[in-house]
């Protein structure tokens, strides 16, 4: 495993905490904006930006994921 995608209804605990340890343990991290959710806006947005740099297209990922698939054939 060498990239992680972590996704959920919990943007500023759960997807924010294991994006931050993946990418202190060397993994590359992509988080699908369309697949992140929080409880509460605010919190949700503040994560968000906080995760910019990792962050991707949910449609940018299920590309990678298909040419991979296809390659694996």
């Amino acid at each position: 495993i060498k990239t992680i995608v972590p996704v959920g209804a919990a943007s500023s605990g759960c997807v924010l905490a294991t994006a931050i340890d993946g990418y202190c343990l060397g993994y590359y991290v992509a988080v699908p904006r369309e697949c992140t959710a929080a409880a509460n806006v605010e919190w949700h947005e503040a994560a968000m930006k906080l995760l910019t740099p990792v962050t991707v297209g949910a449609q940018d990922v299920m590309r990678i994921w298909d040419r991979a698939a296809a390659g694996a054939r």
